[in-house]
């Protein structure tokens, strides 16, 4: 499955495929404007955060269970 440039941009800002979340969402917040860090767009903002860990999480399972 590939991924959007996005994604691996955060991923990589973060620290790497072993990045906590919470380095993980720092990065992703760096990412967005100014208006996306609103109260107004705060849904909209979580379930793409939501997303975005997901993707990271499969990709960390996909790395481990390519290297066992």
């Amino acid at each position: 499955m590939a991924y959007s440039g996005q994604y691996i941009r955060i991923q990589r800002d973060a620290g790497g495929i072993f990045a906590s979340n919470r380095a993980l969402i720092r990065a992703a917040r760096g990412k967005l404007k100014k208006s996306g860090l609103t109260r107004h767009k705060r849904k909209a903002r979580h379930y793409w955060l939501r997303d975005l860990i997901a993707i990271h999480q499969t990709q960390q399972k996909k790395y481990i269970n390519n290297r066992l």
